[in-house]
This record gives structure tokens, C-alpha cells and sequence, in this order.
């Protein structure tokens, strides 16, 4: 049985062969956790699926153009 590290990075590899070939576009969506705090999610995205990146807590930032920039 694949540990549950093998079974993502399995799940992943058409997502990371894409890369190479035809590149990715760099996604950010915006939500709320469940304490309510302000969370920008960061995603790698290729025609054979998504990636998740990174998130970060935007709480006292004034989400404007200049900073999602």
C-alpha cells in the first residue's frame, strides 16, 4: 500500500509532466477560514489539473491591485 506522501505525488506527476511541456499559469482565489480570517490561496494550474501552493493570511492588508501585484 502507497503512504499517503507516494499517493499525492503519484496523483500529481501528469500535473508536474505539464509543466515542462506546456507550462502552468499561477492562480489566486480569496476566502475565509473558519476563524473568519482573510486567506489567499496560491495555485499552480496546467491543462491536466491544479496544484495547490501555498496560502497565505492576509489579515490588515488592504487587498488592492498594487498588492496582489
Amino acid at each position: 500500500m502507497l503512504q499517503v506522501d507516494e499517493a499525492v505525488q503519484a496523483a500529481l506527476k501528469p500535473v508536474h509532466d505539464c509543466y515542462i511541456s506546456q507550462g502552468c499559469a499561477i492562480v489566486s482565489d480569496g476566502w475565509s477560514d473558519t476563524a473568519n480570517r482573510p486567506l489567499l490561496n496560491f495555485l499552480c494550474v496546467t491543462s491536466k489539473g491544479a496544484e495547490f501552493l501555498y496560502a497565505k493570511d492576509t489579515s490588515g492588508d488592504i487587498k488592492n491591485a498594487q498588492y496582489m501585484a
